[in-house]
């Protein structure tokens, strides 16, 4: 039975270094450590050792709720291309099943400010807000969030 929640609210995306390595999950018959980036892995990608993970998370504006949507290996910081992909892809799925995205947040890192640029969306598009918040207590990089811009309303 499939519930549809009608929901509102944001997918957060955030990615981190790992140590490489191999490892064999009994479990599953599966060999963990190579770069898996679902429908956008490439034949190259497979045999690639990963050292980042990628995560999507969605939040939802009321509740005290989330739901992780994917968790990613890559090799390196994912490029702004293939984020592109994996956020349409993530926003289609979660409006299929109720969950209504409203808002992006991600770093400032260059991969996420090009994968901002392929949307169309920099710091002078007059269409969205941008919001560079400096969470800055463990040296963290700013934040950037996307919003719409009511009609009248300043950023």
């Amino acid at each position: 039975m499939i519930i549809y929640l009608n929901v509102s609210g944001a997918i957060l995306i955030d990615e981190m270094a790992l140590d490489e390595g191999v490892s064999f999950d009994k479990a599953t018959s599966e060999v963990n450590g190579f770069v898996n980036l679902g429908s956008q892995t490439t034949d190259d990608d497979e045999t690639r050792l990963a050292d980042h993970a990628l995560v999507f998370l969605y939040q939802p504006f009321k509740g005290s709720w989330f739901q992780a949507l994917g968790a990613f290996a890559t090799k390196g910081a994912a490029s702004g291309s293939v984020l592109e992909r994996l956020i349409v892809e993530a926003i289609a799925l979660c409006e299929q099943s109720g969950l209504f995205v409203d808002e992006i947040t991600t770093d400032g890192g260059s991969w996420n400010r090009c994968m901002w640029g392929l949307f169309g969306i920099n710091e002078m598009t007059p269409t969205a807000c941008i919001l560079w918040t400096h969470l800055g207590a463990y040296g963290s990089a700013p934040t950037s969030h996307i919003w719409e811009k009511p009609f009248g309303a300043g950023c």
